[in-house]
């Protein structure tokens, strides 16, 4: 279960680097759900997971510390640099990541319901990239232009 690409959202990303990066740091974590949304190998581990979740406390945990909570977390700490670094808002950082975070997962959800019943997901398809756009708009910091006063 731990070796779901979900789990390792951020293995690959250095915090000062990826959080100067502000919008893109979210559409790079926002793309990575849509195309494990698709993947057939993804979808098959998801279905388990969503089933056995329901059954076994241990499978529960593992879910919610490596799934969630670990991303929470991290998202918060690039949410945190990000504020001092004037891209965005001060805020609450753990908050914001669990806002940012619940609709990937609702999204991902979704798609696997769509597709067990055969139906289209083009509906969801461009919600991943909506999130994004939505979110990071409430939260940035509009540049103010430079004046000689």
């Amino acid at each position: 279960l731990t070796s779901s690409a979900i789990v390792h959202l951020f293995d690959d990303k250095d915090l000062q680097t990826a959080a100067r990066g502000g919008k893109a740091l979210l559409a790079g974590i926002a793309t990575k759900f849509k195309l494990l949304s698709f993947d057939a190998q993804n979808e098959a581990l998801f279905k388990l997971l969503m089933q056995e979740m329901f059954r076994n406390e241990h499978v529960r945990e593992i879910y919610n510390e490596h799934f969630y909570q670990e991303n929470v977390k991290k998202l918060s700490s690039y949410l945190f640099m990000m504020m001092q670094e004037d891209l965005i808002r001060s805020s609450d950082p753990l908050l914001l990541a669990h806002e940012f975070f619940s609709p990937l997962f609702f999204y991902q959800m979704q798609v696997s319901l769509l597709k067990m019943d055969k139906k289209s997901t083009s509906s969801v398809v461009s919600m991943f990239e909506k999130h994004v756009d939505f979110f990071w708009d409430s939260i940035k910091l509009e540049q103010q232009p430079d004046t000689l006063f």
